[in-house]
Formats: C-alpha cells, sequence, structure tokens
C-alpha cells in the first residue's frame, strides 16, 4: 500500500520536488520487499521477484524524467545583466538600507558623520542598491544625488571632473523638485576661480536650496575612476583630502563611494583621507 500511494502521488503531484521524493520512497520500499522475501513462502518468491523487478524498471525509467524542465514558451527574464534593478524589482538588501540610512542619519546642525563605501564583486547589486538609495530616500528631508565614474570616463582635468559632479547633482536635485538657480556652466573653467572654490559655491547654493534642516548624500559609484583620474595625473593627488574637507565642514553633506575594492585594499597613498574615517560594507551574494 505505501508503494502505491507514494506511485500515486508522483503520478499527479505538480511538483517536481514531491514527486521526486515520493518516487525514492517507492524505490526505497520495493528494495526493502525484494530484500526479505526469503521471508516469504517458496513458491511465492519468484513470482514477487519478478513483479518488484519489473515495478523497479519502470520506476527507474521514470526516475530518469522526474525534475527534467520542459520549457513550452519563452520565458521572460527580467533581470538583465549589467543593468541595475530598480522599482518593485529590487528585493532584499534591507540590512545594508538601514545601515547606510543609520551612518548618513543627522539634523544637519553639528556632529560629523562617517563616509560609507560599498565594496563586492561584480554583478552583487551595489548601483541597483545605490538607485534603491535614490528612490525612497534616508527621510522626507534628505535628498540624494549619483554620479558614476563609469558614466564619466577619465577627466582631462579636476575642473572637468568638479563640473560634471556638479551638474549631474544639480541635475538630481532638480528632478526631486528642489528650485535651483539655473546651472553655471561657465564657473568652473574661470580663469579667476580655482574649480575647487566654484565647486564650493555650488555646494552653498545646494545648501541654501534644500535648507537648513535639510541633508544631501552625495553617492559615487564605480569610485575605482577617480584613482585612476589621479594615477593619470588629470586629477590632482590631493583630491580626496579635499572631499574629506568637505564633508568635516559641510555637516550636511555625506558622501557614499562604491566599487568592486575596499578602501584598504586600494593605494593608501590616495585614499587613507577617507580609509581613516569610513564605515565600509561588503556587499555579497
Amino acid at each position: 500500500l505505501p508503494v502505491l500511494q507514494a506511485v500515486a502521488v508522483v503520478q499527479h503531484s505538480p511538483s517536481a520536488a514531491v514527486r521526486s521524493q515520493a518516487l525514492n520512497r517507492a524505490i526505497g520500499d520495493l528494495q526493502a520487499l525484494q530484500d526479505n522475501l526469503s521471508d516469504a513462502p517458496v513458491v511465492e518468491q519468484a513470482v514477487s521477484r519478478q513483479v518488484y523487478t519489473h515495478w523497479l524498471d519502470i520506476l527507474g525509467r521514470v526516475a530518469r524524467t522526474v525534475g527534467r524542465l520542459a520549457v513550452e514558451s519563452p520565458l521572460f527574464n527580467p533581470f538583465v545583466a549589467g543593468s541595475p534593478v530598480k522599482g518593485d524589482l529590487f528585493v532584499g538588501r534591507a540590512d545594508i538600507l538601514a545601515t547606510i540610512r543609520a551612518l548618513c542619519a543627522s539634523n544637519g546642525q553639528g556632529g560629523s558623520r562617517s563616509s560609507v563605501e560599498l565594496y563586492g564583486h561584480r554583478r552583487m547589486g551595489k548601483t541597483s542598491i545605490l538607485h534603491q538609495l535614490v528612490a525612497t530616500k534616508l527621510s522626507p528631508s534628505d535628498h540624494l544625488a549619483l554620479c558614476s565614474m563609469q558614466s564619466i570616463g577619465l577627466p582631462t582635468n579636476t575642473a572637468e571632473l568638479l563640473h560634471v559632479f556638479a551638474d549631474a547633482i544639480h541635475a538630481d536635485l532638480v528632478r526631486a523638485g528642489v528650485a535651483l538657480p539655473a546651472f553655471d556652466d561657465a564657473a568652473f573653467h574661470s580663469a579667476q576661480l580655482p574649480p575647487r572654490t566654484a565647486f564650493q559655491r555650488f555646494l552653498r547654493q545646494v545648501r541654501a536650496a534644500i535648507g537648513e534642516k535639510a541633508r544631501l548624500l552625495w553617492m559615487i559609484d564605480e569610485f575605482e575612476g577617480l584613482e585612476a583620474a589621479m594615477q593619470a595625473g588629470a586629477v590632482e593627488a590631493d583630491f580626496i583630502w579635499f572631499l574629506r574637507d568637505l564633508i568635516q565642514q559641510e555637516l550636511w553633506l555625506s558622501i557614499l563611494v562604491a566599487g568592486l575594492h575596499n578602501l584598504e585594499e586600494m593605494s593608501r597613498a590616495y585614499w587613507d583621507p577617507l580609509f581613516t574615517s569610513a564605515t565600509t560594507l561588503r556587499v555579497a551574494a
């Protein structure tokens, strides 16, 4: 009777896993019966052995097909390798998102905050986490801006880099409804105004527009591109000190960097200013 019940499950269950388990039970029970034939009357042994062998052969053939997936029509895969997952497709990572929100929390009126670094292998979802932060924000009064060194490429100089950074921040904030003045492209290429000063003035405009109690999380994806720019001599080697000074002076500003390596693995000559104050979060499968 147990063998028949298991065979009925194999025939009718919609679950491949359930069918496989039932099939294993049926084969095991038949083999146990076959092993105990010596206890049966001699007359029944030959017939029983023939029946058991026949059914074991049938179940063995079935076992070779149970669990195979038959695809009857093309399947739509919403996940495309290399593209960030957005909206309702993004699931999980609640622990990392909560940690980032806690680290970046501040009333914007005092106290310093740690910079944050996300690192991990490609396709682990670092960029998806950044886009999810943009979509969900940190709090109603928070603002976020996302820049990617992969999109920027190798800048020719610091002025170009800060120009692109400021333009990206300006565009993200305007899309979020912040009433900023029109972006001043010329300010970053003025002979009289150093580009770092132009960027600091731009940040003061941002602060005035978002309000005294609001804060900004500035996210830089693929941040290894910054080191490549510094190694190439396009950007000054002390640029990371400039970033550190910004988050120390502008208490309403937080910086999050994301990339393949953690700061300790990268060149300490470049990253030591951030390494000493950064909270590192690993993104794994």
